[in-house]
């Protein structure tokens, strides 16, 4: 975002957004010279999705906790995904098992 580069919607706060226009539009209290109008949002050409998971691996006493980062980038015109990647990720500290 800080390259200017992309533009990202939040999709926690769309359906707020939509509260907000709809008292804007059809509330006699707002001002319709002053009301934001529907239908000036940008459609999004691409959506970025994944998922953090985190896994535990026991080596004898030894436990290590990783993250797992995995994103996916969808062009949602055709559907396709035109970019995927993971990666894990170790937690720098490790603890015994035993507490040892």
């Amino acid at each position: 975002m800080n390259s200017g580069k992309f533009r990202f919607v939040d999709m926690t706060r769309v359906e707020d957004v939509r509260k907000q226009l709809d008292f804007q539009n059809n509330d006699e209290l707002v001002n319709p010279n002053t009301a934001v109008q529907f239908g000036k949002m940008v459609g999004a050409q691409y959506m970025l999705y994944g998922n953090l998971s985190s896994i535990n691996k026991t080596a004898g006493r030894e436990q290590d906790v990783y993250y797992k980062m995995t994103m996916r980038l969808m062009d949602l015109e055709t559907g396709l995904i035109e970019w995927a990647d993971e990666t894990e990720i170790r937690k720098q500290s490790s603890r015994s098992v035993l507490g040892w």
